[in-house]
This record gives structure tokens, C-alpha cells and sequence, in this order.
């Protein structure tokens, strides 16, 4: 019997930002990548996907939402790009995926 293929995860858009520097001239030290993936949901179908990583350590220490699977909502995802960013996704990277929004 063949093997399932199953659906991969794609980056969609990626950001970087520096670490953040306090009045007092501290930083905490870590720039920081946030990603947006295309990735399967937990029933199969497309959903997108939120990962923080530190450039200075590689590791992921967020991620919306938490555990396996994708997000359906592109509202939700948006609206967890900006609390996360503070910079509203383009409107063109949902384009790209196709589908409905």
C-alpha cells in the first residue's frame, strides 16, 4: 500500500525585528524572527500558523496557535500578527495561498 502524502507547511511572510533597547540603554538582547506558515489544521484542511524564533538561539518560543495544526481564520491570524508585531500583514500574502478569505 502507498504512503499518504501529506500536506507540508510553507512560509508565507517572515519579519525580523532587533532587539528591543530600554531608556536605560539595556536591550534584552535577542532579535527576533516572526513567520507566518501555511500548514494543514488539525481536521486537514489549510490554516496558517504563527512562530517567533531568536536569531540568537534558533529556538521557537512562540507559537499561534499553541500545539499542532493551523489556524483557519485569516481574521484571527491577522489580528495575532499585529498584537505580536505591531505591522499589519499585506493583504497579498493571502493572494498567494488562494482560496477564500
Amino acid at each position: 500500500m502507498a504512503k499518504r502524502i501529506l500536506p507540508q507547511e510553507r512560509l508565507l511572510y517572515a519579519s525580523c525585528t532587533p532587539p528591543h533597547f530600554y531608556e536605560d540603554g539595556t536591550d534584552d538582547g535577542q532579535p527576533i524572527v516572526t513567520a507566518l506558515f501555511q500548514e494543514p489544521t488539525e481536521s486537514g484542511e489549510v490554516g496558517y500558523a504563527i512562530r517567533e524564533y531568536s536569531l540568537a538561539t534558533g529556538d521557537v518560543f512562540y507559537r499561534f496557535p499553541k500545539g499542532s495544526g493551523g489556524h483557519w481564520s485569516r481574521a484571527v491570524i491577522r489580528q495575532e500578527w499585529y498584537r505580536e508585531t505591531e505591522t499589519r500583514l499585506p493583504d497579498s500574502i493571502f493572494e498567494v495561498v488562494g482560496g477564500a478569505p
